[in-house]
C-alpha cells in the first residue's frame, strides 16, 4: 500500500511539472540580462488615432527562444512630451493600457523597454498616437491654433527648433499647414509645410539660417476646410552665439481728422450719403481714406510695444506738424499704440476710422530686415458740421494738459462665445471670444442684449449679454446702430484652385503632388 501512494505521488509531481510550462510564458526560459533586445511596437499604429481612453498597447520581443522578467512602458503626453504616465507588466505579458484614462484629442508618445530585476534592456523607437475624437470639418473652419513655442520674440540656439501650438477645443484637426517665413507677408512659402496628421509639432525640413527672424502662423486642415490663421509669432536664430545686429527697418505713417459732415447718430440715415461718409457699425462713420483737406494731427506721441500691447515699450515718437510719423526698429513683432484718452484733441464726438477702436489705436506690424513699412496711419473721425475745419496747423505742438478719469469697460466671457459680424445669431461668427479672457467693450444694441467687444486690436465684433459679465455699469455705453443682415457667402476652399501656380499664389493653400497621371491638388 505504501509503495502505491508512492507512485501516485510521484505522478503529481511529474504532473505538476507539465502544468507548469502552460502559463504566459509557455514554459519559455527567461532571456539573460546581457542580451536583452528593444521590442517592437505593434498596437496603436503609428499617428493612429484611437477610439478609447484606455487603450491597450500592444508589442512583441524580437527573440522567441526566451522572454524577459518584464516589460516598463514609458508614456507621456504631448505637446511637450515632459510627463510620464507609464507603468510595467510585471510579467512577461507583451500588452498594457494605462492606470488612469488619457484626455480626449490628445497626443501621446511611448516606448517599451525589456527588464530582468531592476536592469532594462535597450528602449523601442518612438510611436505617436492620438485620442479622438476628431473635429467635424465644418468646426474646423472657426477655431484657431494657439502658438506655444519658440515663444513670441525668442532667440534660439537650434537651426532646427520644434513649432508647437495648441488646439484647444475638445477636438482633432486632421492635419495643420504651418507657414515659415523670413517675409512678414509669407509671400515666400519654400519653408513652409503639413503635418499630415493631428500632430501640433512641426520641424522645418532643412536646417535654418542663422542671425536671421523668421515669422510662423499655423492653419488647422480638415478634409476641405481651412480653419482660420493663428496669430502671427516670430524667432531669430542665433545658433552660433556671435549674430551681429540685424539692418532696422523703418515705420511711417501719418495721423489725421477723419471728416465726415454728419453726426455718428443722426437719424434718418440720409441717401445719397455726403462725400466722405460711410454707414457702418458705428453708425454714420468718416470713410477711412485720407482726402486732401482733412487736418493732421500734430504732437502726438506714437508707441511701439513689443511684441504686442500687452508687451514693453521699446521705442515712440511724436507726429511732426503735417501730422506724420517716423520710427526706426529691429526686424520682428510690434503693436503701434496712440492712446486717445491722454489728450484733448480727442475729446467729443470722435473715435478711430482706421483702424478702428474706442480709447486705444492699436496696429500690429510685422517688420522684415532693412524694410520700409508705409502706410501706417491712424485715421480719427471728427464730426465737422456744414463748415469744414480749417487745416492749417498750428505753429506750437499740442501736448498733453490732464490725466484721463476715463477707465474704459471690458467683457469677460464665462463661456467660449461665438463672436459675430452683428447683433444677432443670423450673422456669420469671425472668432472666438474665449472663457476668463477680458476684451475691450467697444459699444452695445439698443436693448443692451448684445455687446461689441475688441475681439483683437483692431478687430471688433459681438457677443451675447449672457454670454459673460462686463466690468462695470454699462448704462452709459454708447449704442451702436444695427448693421444690415447678411448675404450669406461662399467659405473659400483652397480646392477651387486647379492648377499648382494659382495655388501656390494664396499664401493659405498648398500643392500636393499626386500621380503622374493626376497631377496634384490644392488645399
Amino acid at each position: 500500500m505504501k509503495s502505491k501512494w508512492n507512485l501516485m505521488a510521484a505522478a503529481g509531481s511529474i504532473l505538476l511539472l507539465v502544468l507548469s510550462g502552460c502559463g504566459p510564458s509557455g514554459g519559455t526560459p527567461t532571456c539573460a540580462t546581457a542580451s536583452l533586445q528593444a521590442p517592437l511596437l505593434a498596437s496603436p499604429a503609428l499617428w493612429g488615432v484611437v477610439d478609447s481612453l484606455s487603450p491597450s498597447l500592444s508589442w512583441t520581443y524580437p527573440d522567441s527562444t526566451c522572454n524577459p522578467q518584464g516589460y516598463a512602458i514609458h508614456l507621456e503626453s504631448g505637446p511637450f512630451f515632459t510627463d510620464s504616465l507609464g507603468g510595467g507588466t510585471g510579467n512577461p505579458s507583451t500588452s498594457w493600457s494605462p492606470g488612469s484614462p488619457l484626455q480626449p484629442a490628445g497626443e501621446y508618445n511611448w516606448t517599451v523597454q525589456a527588464i530582468n530585476g531592476s536592469s532594462l534592456g535597450p528602449v523601442s523607437t518612438n510611436r505617436f498616437f492620438f485620442t479622438g475624437p476628431l473635429c467635424d470639418p465644418a468646426v474646423t473652419q472657426i477655431q484657431y491654433a494657439t502658438l506655444l513655442q519658440p515663444a513670441d520674440g525668442a532667440v534660439i540656439n537650434t537651426l532646427q527648433p520644434a513649432l508647437i501650438w495648441q488646439y484647444p477645443f475638445g477636438c482633432l484637426s486632421k492635419s495643420y499647414r504651418v507657414d515659415l517665413s523670413t517675409d512678414p507677408t509669407f509671400a515666400d512659402t519654400s519653408l513652409s509645410g503639413a503635418t499630415g496628421n493631428p500632430s501640433t509639432r512641426w520641424y522645418p525640413g532643412d536646417p535654418l539660417a542663422d542671425c536671421t527672424t523668421y515669422f510662423w502662423k499655423v492653419r488647422p486642415f480638415n478634409d476641405s476646410s481651412l480653419g482660420p490663421v493663428s496669430e502671427i509669432w516670430t524667432f531669430r536664430t542665433n545658433a552660433s552665439g556671435t549674430c551681429a545686429a540685424e539692418a532696422p527697418a523703418i515705420v511711417r505713417g501719418v495721423l489725421w481728422f477723419d471728416q465726415c459732415p454728419l453726426a455718428a447718430d443722426t437719424l434718418p440715415i440720409p441717401n445719397p450719403l455726403p462725400a466722405g461718409c460711410i454707414v457702418d457699425g458705428w453708425g454714420i462713420d468718416a470713410d477711412a481714406i485720407h482726402q486732401a483737406g482733412e487736418p493732421p494731427i500734430l504732437g502726438v506721441p506714437v508707441k511701439v510695444y513689443s511684441p504686442n500691447y500687452f508687451g514693453t515699450v521699446v521705442a515712440s515718437t511724436v507726429t511732426n506738424m503735417n501730422g506724420m510719423y517716423q520710427i526706426s526698429l529691429p526686424p520682428g513683432k510690434y503693436a503701434l499704440t496712440i492712446d486717445a484718452d491722454l489728450y484733448p484733441q480727442f475729446l467729443g464726438d470722435t473715435h478711430w476710422t482706421s483702424p478702428k477702436g474706442l480709447a486705444l489705436a492699436d496696429r500690429q506690424i510685422y517688420l522684415a530686415a532693412g524694410q520700409i513699412l508705409t502706410g501706417q496711419d491712424f485715421g480719427r473721425y471728427q464730426f465737422i458740421g456744414s463748415t469744414p475745419t480749417p487745416v492749417g496747423p498750428s505753429p506750437t505742438p499740442v501736448l498733453p494738459t490732464f490725466t484721463p478719469t476715463h477707465v474704459p469697460l471690458s467683457f469677460t466671457p464665462n463661456i467660449n462665445a461665438y463672436c459675430r459680424f452683428g447683433p444677432d445669431i443670423s450673422f456669420s461668427s469671425i472668432d472666438i471670444a474665449m472663457t476668463g479672457q477680458a476684451y475691450l467693450m467697444d459699444g452695445r444694441n439698443l436693448e443692451g442684449t448684445w455687446y461689441r467687444i475688441m475681439i483683437s486690436a483692431s478687430a471688433g465684433c459681438w457677443v451675447p449679454a449672457g454670454t459673460g459679465m462686463p466690468s462695470g455699469d454699462t448704462s452709459g455705453l454708447r449704442v451702436l446702430l444695427d448693421v444690415p443682415t447678411p448675404t450669406p457667402t461662399l467659405v473659400f476652399s483652397c480646392a477651387s484652385y486647379s492648377d499648382e501656380k494659382s495655388c501656390e499664389l494664396n499664401p493659405a493653400c498648398q500643392w500636393v503632388p499626386a500621380s503622374p497621371a493626376r497631377g496634384g491638388y490644392c488645399r
